[in-house]
Formats: structure tokens, sequence, C-alpha cells
């Protein structure tokens, strides 16, 4: 009996190892905790460029605080909001591959708007 209990605790031991070992997570460094989780097995046998995915984890973190100082910005009153918003919104949104949907600025040579998802003109 005590020599079947020691095989089923190495036996749970071994696969929370295992679970453990089979998943990745992304941590998203903030105030508050954020993170993913992917199954080992999605990303498994995929070529990774570690330039490239270095760069892309800067756009991201680079997008992420960004969001979070717009929303944490105080507005006082109207008067001070209206020169925010008029600065922000470009004069010819196809002429720096914004969107005429929305009006948001997107890299050059995106076939979609980052913000709303409408196509944009080429």
């Amino acid at each position: 009996m005590g020599l079947a209990f020691g095989f089923l605790i190495l036996a749970g031991i071994a696969s929370l190892v295992y679970f453990l070992s089979k998943r990745i997570g992304i941590v998203v460094e903030t105030m508050h905790s954020h993170s993913l989780a992917f199954k080992r097995s999605v990303i498994e046998n995929v070529s990774v460029d570690l330039p490239e995915a270095l760069r892309a984890i800067s756009v991201i973190n680079a997008r992420v605080l960004a969001a979070q100082t717009v929303q944490t910005v105080p507005v006082r009153s109207d008067t001070q909001a209206s020169p925010l918003v008029t600065a922000s919104k470009p004069s010819e949104p196809s002429a720096r591959g914004g969107c005429p949907q929305c009006l948001a600025v997107n890299p050059i040579g995106t076939r979609f708007c980052e913000n709303c998802g409408s196509p944009l003109p080429a």
C-alpha cells in the first residue's frame, strides 16, 4: 500500500513537471500583472528569427506604453481637450498611411487599419 502511494505521488510530480515544461508564458510588466500562456505544441517546430522577434516585442511594448500614456492623461476642461483632438487628426489621412474611416495613422505598407480594421487605400 505504501509503495503504491509513493508511486502515485511520484507520478503526480512527474506529470506536473511535464505540464509546466509544455507551457510558455509571456508577462507584460506594468502596474497590473497581465500574462499570456501558450501551449508549446502551438509554436513548436516554428523557426524564429531572433532579431525580428525582439523588434516585434519592442514594437508591442511601445504601443502598450503609448496606450497607457494616452489613457492616463488627465483632461481638465473642453478647451484643453480640443487642441489634443485636432492635433492627433492628420489633415490628409491617405498621405501618411492614415485610415479614411477613423483617421488613425498606420505604418506605411499596411493594408488594414490597426485601429478599426477597415481596408486602407493603396
